[in-house]
Parts: structure tokens; sequence; C-alpha cells
């Protein structure tokens, strides 16, 4: 219900906690959709940072309904956060952004893939990108690509962004 905590509990173990307690360090760029709550965020469950979303892409579009009342419903929010500090919200998600945000993810994992690169600890990256769910806005370079209408074009981005993040592993030399 609304109001209520949602997702993974404090004491609920997570691939990222225990890469972290290996050494590891970890990062997650991408929709988390496992809790909207300071105490549930990804940088409280084992990532030292985190750029995304915290729930589903839907929240993007809820300005723009018939009946929308702001102060009624919480604000969605794109964030960043790194462990041991709170979490802060960057801009409000909408569909415009909605539109560029796996981009954004792609930049930064890749971003991250080369700082850690050299390091002398290894790292865990966590990607879940934010396309394909509804609703389904590819970025404006995808648009009509396919022929098929977002949901196609969105599936191409998708494969398009996977494949920068694995050229980035790649060029990084650590394949």
């Amino acid at each position: 219900p609304p109001g209520l905590p949602t997702g993974l509990a404090p004491w609920d173990n997570t691939v990222a906690d225990l890469l972290k307690d290996a050494g590891y360090d970890t990062g997650m760029f991408g929709k988390w959709h496992l809790g909207n709550r300071p105490g549930r965020h990804p940088i409280d469950q084992g990532f030292d940072e985190w750029y995304g979303i915290q729930d589903s892409t839907a929240p993007s579009m809820y300005a723009d309904l018939l009946g929308y009342e702001a102060d009624k419903m919480e604000t969605p929010w794109i964030w960043e956060g790194r462990a041991g500090e709170p979490a802060q919200a960057l801009e409000q998600y909408t569909q415009t952004n909605r539109a560029t945000i796996d981009a954004e993810i792609t930049d930064r994992t890749v971003a991250y893939i080369h700082a850690h690169a050299g390091d002398d600890n290894p790292f865990f990256c966590y990607v879940p990108f934010a396309l394909v769910h509804h609703p389904c806005i590819p970025h404006p370079d995808f648009e009509g690509v396919s022929g098929n209408g977002a949901y196609a074009d969105a599936m191409i981005e998708v494969d398009h962004r996977a494949g920068q993040v694995l050229d980035a592993i790649d060029d990084a030399g650590i394949t």
C-alpha cells in the first residue's frame, strides 16, 4: 500500500553485499525497483554508487495524466547516491528525460568501467536499463529505426547500449 516501505529489507543480502564483503568495488546504474525509501536504496544494499530511478518507468508519465495532483502524489525523480551518504534527487523524472535515461545510464556505466579497470580491487557493475518498460519511449536517435513501432525501436536501442558497455570492457582491456 502507498506510504509503506517497499522492496528489499535492510537485512536482506544482495550479490553486491557479498561482493563488497569480498573486496569488490560496486556500482549500479539504472532501474532499481527494489525499494523506494532511504534504507532501501542500492547504496543501502551493497552498492558503493548508484545512478538511476528507484521505481519503474511508469512514474515518468504521472505528471501528464488526467487528474494528477502534485501535492497528493510523490514526484518521481532520477537519483544519485554513494554508500554512507543520503541519496540525492537530481531531477524530476519525466517523459522527456525518459527518452534519454538509458543513454545516461550507459555513459555513467562506461565511465565507471574506465575508472575502475586499473584499480587493485575487482569491481562489480549492475546495469538494469530502463527500457523497454511502459511507457516505451526510445531515444530520439532510435525513434523510427525499426519501422515496427516504439517497442521495437527500444529493443534496438537496448542492444546498442549493451554493446557500448561491452565495448567499454574491451577498450579497458579487462575482457
